[in-house]
């Protein structure tokens, strides 16, 4: 059984006019500007399936045209006046496979019923109470939650390592450290797919929050961007680590300006860029000041997995226990220094004076991003 968080109904009329046409129940404020934006009415369809997140949930949606035959029965048909309808579904759960059956379904629903919603509601309410609806006089019940993890799976991490090469190193380190990159394409489908794999770089905490796979360049997206790390607003200003993390994709170069990502990706030049090449600590130290991104022995680990792996299984699982090994040295080296010190890169350097700099700084950023 599943109570789905909301579904939307929005269109786009001959006159080139959009608007949200029917929602059940209700979505959070801002949400139907946010649907609006992503599904594009006022341009093309770049996607007839678009999915991403917004205030904490996850919205999947469906667009599709209207042919010429809404101008039968004109009495009786609700969308005679219609071009485009995009139809939303708003869920907690990350699992494009489940939702996007489901969406083509109530697309063929709201045809055949001539733009009546009543029979989607009935779908919806049936969906909480049953787990199952009934299309074309057959039930039909969407892919259960045990095959969640397959959906997780989807995109080999391998796609990310063939496409940027030894540059896929920024994205571990970004990931592992809970820093922040942005991914453009000119493709959004191909956007959408690659996306869902960069989870896989830090498979441990099985997050797949982390991820805003589609946004465009509003204020009311960036400002949920910068809510999602639990920062303030005016926080980005000054420092470059975000304490959660986060993967932003978009096919609209300006979201890259209105944001200071640490890594910026192209997938279509198949570069990625350092954006900050610095940032400051709380110390005055030499020690403690240092790059975004430095290289030491583990990033040199992960870079040699990535480029010997061959399959989706292997990559995950090397960079997995390469993680867990870190993690581990961190925590041993948290109880020799103390709980009740500091955990700095000084006091990792003077518990073991032939560590590189870069490798102190780096076992702090694991240990605060793991705690």
């Amino acid at each position: 059984m599943e109570t789905l968080s909301f579904v939307a109904i929005l269109e786009k009329d001959k006159h080139d006019s959009c608007n949200v046409s029917w929602i059940y129940p209700a979505v959070p404020q801002g949400y139907e500007r946010v649907l609006l934006n992503r599904s594009n009415l006022h341009g093309q369809i770049t996607s007839p399936l678009i999915y991403s997140r917004f205030a904490d949930l996850w919205h999947y949606t469906y667009l599709f045209e209207i042919g010429d035959e809404s101008e039968d029965f004109p009495d009786q048909n609700m969308l005679r006046f219609t071009k485009i309808v995009s139809i939303s579904i708003g869920s907690k759960q990350f699992y494009p496979e489940r939702y996007f059956p489901l969406l083509k379904m109530f697309g063929q629903i709201y045809l055949d019923n001539r733009g009546n919603p009543t029979e989607i509601l009935n779908c919806t309410l049936s969906l909480a109470f049953s787990g199952a609806i009934t299309f074309k006089s057959k039930e039909i019940s969407p892919p259960p939650f045990e095959e969640q993890k397959k959906s997780l799976l989807k995109t080999p991490l391998t796609d990310v390592t063939s496409l940027f090469g030894v540059s896929s190193i920024f994205f571990w380190h970004a990931l592992i450290t809970r820093r922040s990159v942005l991914v453009k394409s000119n493709s959004t489908p191909a956007l959408l797919t690659l996306l869902r794999a960069f989870p896989l770089f830090v498979f441990h905490r099985q997050d797949w929050s982390i991820l805003h796979p589609f946004i465009t360049a509003s204020e009311l997206e960036i400002k949920d961007v910068i809510s999602s790390t639990n920062q303030r607003p005016d926080a980005i200003q000054t420092h470059s680590t975000f304490p959660n993390g986060i993967v932003v994709g978009c096919t609209d170069p300006a979201v890259e300006a209105l944001y200071p990502f640490d890594f910026v990706a192209d997938m279509n030049e198949k570069t990625v860029v350092m954006r900050q090449a610095s940032e400051d600590r709380d110390d005055d130290s030499e020690l403690m000041a240092g790059p975004v991104f430095e290289t030491t022995p583990f990033h040199k680990e992960a870079a040699t997995i990535m480029k010997k792996s061959t399959n989706q299984k292997e990559l995950v699982s090397k960079l997995n226990a390469l993680t867990q090994k870190l993690v581990e040295r961190v925590e041993g080296l948290r109880e020799e220094i103390g709980k009740k010190n500091p955990f700095t890169p000084n006091a990792v350097k003077e518990l073991l004076p032939d560590l590189p700099i870069a490798t102190c700084r780096f076992l702090v950023d694991i240990l605060h991003a793991e705690e």
